[in-house]
């Protein structure tokens, strides 16, 4: 299945599968996909309080937003990791600064206030 289209249908799956070195994502956007499936269900299932058991239309509408954050947040993780791996001027992964020999360590100033 296409990246974006299982991003959509499933994002924490999409993550999972293709998000790479951000697979910690996972969960947190799981987290949120699973709240618009419970809101999705619940608003189906109807309003309890009345006789006609009709479907609360915002709470399927909460839901399906919720959905669509899920699904953009899931996208904007999987675009991210293609672009870092692409190993472009602009990518984060090539550019990692060490630290080098000749500098001092940052904590020694900290440890000699003691």
């Amino acid at each position: 299945m296409h990246k974006r289209l299982l991003a959509i249908v499933a994002p924490p799956i999409a993550i999972a599968r293709h998000g790479g070195h951000a697979a910690w994502c996972a969960a947190p956007i799981g987290t949120v996909w699973m709240s618009a499936l419970v809101g999705i269900g619940i608003g189906l299932q109807g309003d309890l309080n009345s006789d006609g058991r009709e479907v609360m239309t915002w709470v399927v509408a909460l839901g399906v937003a919720i959905w669509a954050i899920a699904a953009a947040w899931a996208q904007l993780v999987i675009s991210g990791v293609d672009d870092d791996s692409a190993h472009e001027p602009d990518s984060t992964f090539d550019h990692t600064v060490y630290l080098s020999g000749d500098e001092p360590d940052p904590l020694e100033q900290i440890r000699g206030m003691r």
